[in-house]
């Protein structure tokens, strides 16, 4: 591993790309970058940084440090930044949207426009569309254009108290445009559930699938978390998956994976559940998918409980991981998972993917605030492939003295996000913010330098025949151990998980 201190920040096969700071009136934000997410608005092939800054009250506290005067955010009212990627990638936002409650201050002052903001084409038109929070209970769409986005939005959908801060996207139907996947946790009295938006042409704001908590539960908070997930029936429609953090009735907590279908129905097609720690446990406070991180062939399953507690009470938080390959046996026992340093604890997840064929593992990353007083802020890496392991291949600290100006990172990695793939290399780029840092609030774009894993595959080109192959062994660096010749036939890994053995296909020779 290779470190480096650079920006304040310690970097560990991390190289920074962009840095923006808050400036001017975004000094009276102190959650700038708290909305992040990438995506190619102008269709020159280099996914382009989002950055969100909420609006924020402005206040004056008196000798003694208290309030005393609240003042509506009139001079911040907040918006989305938007900076296009590519070789020419530079500070200055090439599109600016405003919130869409301006000229009336108020409204926008107490919005929270841009908190939770994701990209895709929803409407059907090859152009890349924007989804923000607008409120504690709608969100809004602005459609793509060429060259662009529209500044003032196309639809805005509206719910409940939770309604909209957390959403994500899949083509549940099957007919070919991506769908908006909302959730609205507390709905019926922390019940929660999940609204299902049809995209397309004719995409509009009054749900077409709505997901429920089961009947045997009087609360659970379900929809705090949802993710889409690939196609893994074999059907043509894409899957949905939600989390619930406090099912049943404060218990252990689940996730609920449903099929798509055309219809989809409205019954979970597996239940992954949550270990048993009582009300302090957060299990699927953060849900995402990958598209294969080990190897097996399958997309995977990422999750953070960062209200776990295990013997030692120091240590708070844990990820779990659960690999695709194994769900027609599944038992709800993690195929990955690892706990918080001390004093620490997990709670933020991205999901980074790679197009290189050489090395098409997903890679995940982890973040760890830090505790409420001294500590240092983390960011981890973790790449995938056959000899995945807990150890982080990339690492990133800031620094954390309350209230400190010379704070560099603080509140690091609350909400990591993929910058997709900004300089065109093949790999995506994160993003991460620190809006604690008490001199301005802080978005990096970093790079992984790191290495990356390598597939089993012929390197030496020769063709394949009736008598078999002969493939190069390559370790994780790329380096070439050994060539060996395999005969004819289909080659598995045998995975040992709790007594059982599971098999993983990787190699098909004719």
């Amino acid at each position: 591993m290779f470190s480096l201190l650079y920006s304040g920040l310690n970097l560990t096969n991390f190289e920074i790309l962009f840095t923006k700071h808050s400036t001017g009136d975004e000094e009276y934000s102190s959650a700038y970058g708290m909305g992040l997410c990438g995506g190619d608005f102008n269709q020159d092939g280099y996914s382009d940084i989002v950055i969100g800054i909420i609006p924020e009250d402005l206040f004056i506290l008196d000798t003694s440090g208290v309030i005393d005067t609240v003042i509506d955010t009139v001079l911040y009212p907040g918006v989305i930044q938007i900076f296009f990627g590519g070789p020419l990638l530079d500070t200055l936002p090439d599109i600016m949207i405003p919130n869409p409650f301006l000229p009336d201050s108020e409204l926008a002052a107490r919005s929270d426009f841009s908190r939770v903001l994701m990209s895709g084409d929803f409407t059907g038109d090859s152009y890349v569309d924007l989804v923000a929070e607008l409120t504690d209970g709608s969100f809004c769409l602005f459609k793509g254009k060429s060259g662009g986005i529209d500044t003032f939005p196309y639809l805005i959908f509206r719910g409940g108290i939770g309604f909209g801060r957390a959403f994500s996207k899949a083509d549940v139907n099957g007919d070919g445009y991506l769908d908006i996947i909302a959730g609205e946790y507390y709905y019926g009295g922390n019940k929660g559930r999940v609204c299902i938006f049809y995209g397309g042409p004719f995409i509009d704001t009054f749900p077409d699938i709505i997901l429920k908590l089961p009947s045997d539960a009087n609360w659970g908070n379900f929809g705090w978390s949802t993710s889409g997930f690939p196609d893994i029936n074999n059907d043509g429609c894409e899957e949905v998956l939600v989390g619930a953090p406090n099912y049943p009735d404060g218990g252990r907590g689940a996730i609920f994976l449903y099929y798509g279908g055309n219809p989809m129905d409205t019954i979970p097609d597996l239940i992954i559940w949550g270990e048993s720690q009582g009300i302090f446990g957060d299990f699927a406070y953060r849900l995402r998918y990958m598209k294969d991180f080990n190897g097996g062939g399958m997309p995977d399953i990422i999750t953070v409980d960062p209200g776990w507690y295990g013997e030692d009470t120091t240590a708070s938080g844990k990820v779990y991981v659960y690999f695709g390959e194994n769900f027609e046996n599944f038992d709800s026992i993690p195929d990955m998972s690892f706990v918080a340093r001390d004093s620490g604890y997990f709670i933020g997840i991205a999901v980074l993917e790679s197009k290189n064929a050489s090395s098409p593992y997903s890679m995940f990353v982890i973040g760890d605030p830090g505790g409420w007083s001294d500590y240092p802020s983390f960011v981890y890496l973790y790449t995938g492939g056959i000899n995945y392991d807990t150890l982080p291949d990339g690492e990133v600290t800031g620094y954390y003295v309350p209230w400190v100006s010379d704070s560099v990172g603080a509140g690091l990695s609350f909400y990591p996000s993929s910058a997709g793939d900004v300089d065109g290399d093949g790999v995506d780029e994160l993003l991460i913010q620190g809006f604690w840092d008490t001199d301005s609030e802080t978005v990096w774009l970093l790079k992984y330098t790191g290495p990356l894993p390598y597939v089993f595959e012929n390197k030496e080109k020769e063709k394949a025949s009736a008598n078999g192959m002969k493939i190069g062994i390559y370790d994780i660096q790329g380096r070439k151990l050994k060539s060996i010749k395999l005969p004819s036939g289909t080659y598995f890994i045998l995975q040992k998980k709790q007594n059982k053995l599971f098999k993983r296909k990787i190699l098909k020779i004719k």
